[in-house]
């Protein structure tokens, strides 16, 4: 199985992704917790999901913000009368679902094709004693979403958007410079959307 080394919440294991900006620079009520900020380490024991399951308000507010997160100045209080809640008692919870790991990431996924950016999957061969300095030089760039270690001859394999073709082969072009690494592209084509939801209410059959 490939190991993270980026992904799309800007988690990175075991090298730090780019930091997103604090809550304060953001309109409206912010997110319980910054991805990169979440109360879990590394270690993977760490984010395990809590032993004590889950009440009925939790799992009307996990079948709710995995597909209809509520596009509001106040998110939670729609989120608590929805869910028959108060505003604190929504944050509150959401908040602790995220601290315990059985939320991994809140925020929003862009159509990147429809904004007018172009992708590419990317592999390279990396040396095992250059592995840390180029998924560091990688996880920088803001174009770059995931980022895999694989056991392969092509060990790490990452994917970049950029604004245009010109913009993405400059980037890459870039990343090549700086760390002495050639890197093979596979430009998008087609758009796949894989999308699942896990469904916790109790009248559900799974």
């Amino acid at each position: 199985m490939p190991v993270p080394l980026k992904d799309a919440g800007g988690a990175a294991l075991p090298h730090p992704a780019r930091q997103t900006p604090p809550d304060s620079m953001h309109t409206g009520q912010g997110l319980p917790d910054d991805p990169d900020n979440a109360d879990c380490s590394s270690d993977a024991a760490d984010c395990r999901i809590p032993d004590s399951p889950l009440d009925d308000a939790d799992c009307r507010i996990l079948d709710l913000i995995q597909t209809d997160f509520p596009l509001a100045s106040r998110p939670y209080a729609v989120i608590g009368e929805r869910c028959g809640l108060e505003e604190e008692e929504a944050f509150r919870r959401v908040r602790a679902l995220r601290q315990s790991g059985l939320i991994r990431r809140l925020g929003a996924v862009f159509d990147s094709g429809r904004l007018g950016y172009v992708g590419a999957l990317c592999a390279a061969k990396v040396p095992p004693d250059m592995l840390e300095s180029f998924t560091e030089e990688v996880n920088a760039q803001a174009g770059v979403t995931h980022n895999y270690l694989r056991r392969h001859a092509y060990n790490v394999w990452f994917t970049c958007t950029a604004p245009s073709r010109e913009a993405l082969e400059e980037l890459l072009d870039g990343l090549s410079r700086r760390t002495g690494v050639a890197i093979a592209r596979f430009p998008a084509e087609r758009m796949y959307k894989i999308k699942v939801d896990f469904r916790m209410g109790k009248d559900n059959d799974v």
